[in-house]
């Protein structure tokens, strides 16, 4: 029995020295979290009536104005994407649809800022108006076109603008 208590207290040693031979100098922890940027409000008309296109004819409309506002200051941009009509190759103007119409003969649809047209393909790389600041505000300009031989009837174009948040 004798035997058995020096060995258990042998044994008993060697665990307790174990335990303190495998403890370590430094310590890693890993913390994982989210950074979440301040969110910005974007305002823009709800509507915007180009009333009556004559065939034949282009046309500039009055400028509105898309306002983002952020509680902070950051960079923002815009991107504009088409929801409805056809979105030529370019990605700049869309077709109006029509329900008497082809594609290829109109009505055309762009936007453009200060004196370029704008994409609306909804693409981050499109971004326009690019500012940091607590306010970004731009002003945007429709233009038609209306073919001799484009259809007639009543149309319109949904365009969607966001916000985003460039490096």
């Amino acid at each position: 029995m004798r035997c058995w208590k020096s060995l258990g207290l042998l044994l008993g040693g060697l665990i307790i020295f174990s335990s303190f031979s495998e403890a370590k100098e430094s310590a890693e922890i890993v913390f994982d979290f989210n950074v979440k940027p301040s969110t910005c409000n974007l305002t823009a008309p709800l509507a915007y009536n180009l009333d009556d296109l004559p065939l034949g004819t282009k046309k500039d409309y009055a400028s509105f104005e898309v306002t983002i506002d952020c509680p902070t200051s950051m960079k923002t941009a815009i991107i504009a994407k088409n929801l409805n009509g056809v979105l030529n190759a370019a990605g700049k103007r869309v077709t109006i649809p029509m329900s008497n119409a082809g594609a290829d003969k109109g009505p055309f649809f762009w936007l453009r800022h200060n004196s370029s047209r704008i994409y609306l393909r909804g693409l981050e790389s499109d971004a326009f108006c690019s500012s940091t600041g607590t306010v970004n505000r731009c002003s945007l300009t429709p233009e038609t076109e209306v073919y001799e031989n484009s259809p007639w009837g009543r149309g319109s174009v949904t365009i969607r603008f966001t916000v985003i948040y460039p490096a």
